[in-house]
């Protein structure tokens, strides 16, 4: 007994109920046969060998802007503890030691003002975002000296 396909065009042909005592009958499905084409049998490798080179890029790109975002979070907190060290009076070097403890390649440079102090941090970009580019990143911290900290020829009068 054979019955046509479904008006759907999805090749399947249901099977006739089994007729047998005991079990319940269901409805199966068997794909058919007759609309493959065998010119596109390799069709689906050939468009994943062309888009695989495109999604690769991509999540290396995703991955590289990862680590840039990182290394920026970095560069603030370096610039933060930095400021907070040389607020204190801490001498300058201690500063640069303590602001370059967060990362690495961390280039640090203090602003001592009469009332404030200012930490700059940079460093490039990582990865190949930093090489083929050129980015460097920047991140700064301004804080006001604390007044133990403030040398008595640098006060505001």
């Amino acid at each position: 007994m054979k019955t046509s396909s479904p008006p759907t065009g999805w090749g399947v042909q249901p099977m006739p109920f089994p007729h047998r005592r005991g079990r319940k009958g269901s409805a199966s499905c068997r794909a058919t046969s007759g609309s493959f084409d065998s010119s596109e049998a390799g069709a689906v490798t050939a468009e994943f060998a062309v888009a695989l080179p495109a999604v690769i890029f991509l999540l290396a790109l995703l991955m590289g802007s990862i680590a840039t975002g990182v290394v920026q979070l970095q560069l603030e907190e370096s610039a933060r503890v930095g400021a907070r060290a040389a607020a204190r009076g801490e001498a300058m070097e201690d500063v640069r030691r303590v602001a370059q403890d967060v990362g690495t390649d961390i280039s640090v440079v203090v602003t001592d003002h009469s009332e404030t102090v200012t930490v700059q941090t940079s460093r490039q970009a990582p990865g190949l975002i930093g090489e083929i580019t050129g980015w460097t990143l920047y991140a700064d911290s301004t804080i006001p000296a604390e007044p133990a900290a403030i040398k008595p020829g640098k006060e505001k009068s």
